[in-house]
C-alpha cells in the first residue's frame, strides 16, 4: 500500500497512461499479498462474495460482519439470505440477464442487499442520485 500513498500526488496525465497498464499493476494489495489478480476471467463480483459466505458458513462463521452502515449491520448469512429473496423475486418480475435495474437508496444496508440481488440475477445496476431541487427542476418549475 505504500506504492499507493507515494503516488497520492501524481498529476492528471499520469492517470491518462495507466489505461495502457495491466489491471494486475493495478490492483492495491496489501504488502505481504501478492500482486496477482484474486479473481479468474468470467467470474462475477457475486459469485465471490456467494464464495467467501459459503467458507464461512462451513467454518462456522456465517455471523461474521459483512455491512456494517448508518443504516444498521447485516451479517454474511443474512445479507446472503435476504439477497437471495430479492433476486427470487427479480427474476419473478422477468428481470434477466442484459436488463438495467435502477437503484435508488437512502439506506444503505438496503442498497448492499440490492446491488447483491441485481448482480445474482445476472443483470446490472445503475445507481440513481436524489438531485437537490434547484430553480430549474420540473418540481421548483411547476410549484411557480
Amino acid at each position: 500500500m505504500t506504492d499507493a500513498v507515494d503516488r497520492k500526488h501524481i498529476g492528471i496525465d499520469s492517470y491518462r497512461s495507466l489505461a495502457d497498464r495491466p489491471l494486475s499493476d493495478l490492483v492495491l494489495v496489501c504488502p505481504d499479498v501478492s500482486g496477482d489478480a484474486r479473481w479468474r476471467a468470467g467470474e462475477r463480483l457475486n459469485q465471490l462474495f456467494e464464495q467467501q459466505c459459503d467458507r464461512l458458513c462451513a467454518d462456522g462463521r456465517g455471523s461474521t460482519l459483512a455491512v456494517d452502515a448508518d443504516g444498521g449491520t447485516l451479517t454474511y448469512h443474512d445479507l446472503d439470505s435476504r439477497a437471495n429473496q430479492l433476486a427470487r423475486h427479480l427474476l419473478s418480475i422477468g428481470i434477466r440477464g442484459g436488463h438495467r435495474v435502477a437503484l435508488l437508496f437512502d439506506d444503505p444496508v438496503q442498497s448492499y442487499i440490492a446491488i447483491l440481488a441485481v448482480l445474482k440475477a445476472n443483470a446490472a445496476y445503475v445507481r440513481l442520485w436524489k438531485m437537490l431541487a434547484t430553480p430549474c427542476s420540473p418540481a421548483r418549475r411547476s410549484a411557480r
